[in-house]
């Protein structure tokens, strides 16, 4: 198998467009979660309460809607998925 090959696999294995903005896109997605209404105040709370409230950002799961990708953002508490948002590379929330 050639160099060129590797490159092929990789870019076949990557759903969504990745902006060549180092690791900005990750930030800004998780950072959307993070600070949504819903989110902001009830993690808050937790933390009040020692427990760990987690950010998953899950690359290999896109979901594909209205022309755009985005990417899957779960707010966990232990082993609980609470909820799973989908943010697209550019930081918009998909509602």
């Amino acid at each position: 198998m050639g160099p060129l090959a590797g490159v092929l696999i990789a870019a076949l294995a990557s759903p969504c467009a990745y902006p060549d903005e180092g690791v900005l896109p990750l930030r800004r997605a998780v950072t959307q979660v993070r600070l949504h209404p819903d989110i902001e105040g009830w993690a808050r709370d937790m933390r009040d309460k020692g427990e760990a409230v987690q950010y998953a950002l899950l690359l290999d799961e896109p979901l594909w809607a209205d022309g755009r990708c985005y990417w899957s953002v779960e707010v966990r508490l232990g082993e609980h998925i609470l909820k799973k948002f989908f943010v697209s590379p550019e930081g918009k929330l998909k509602e």
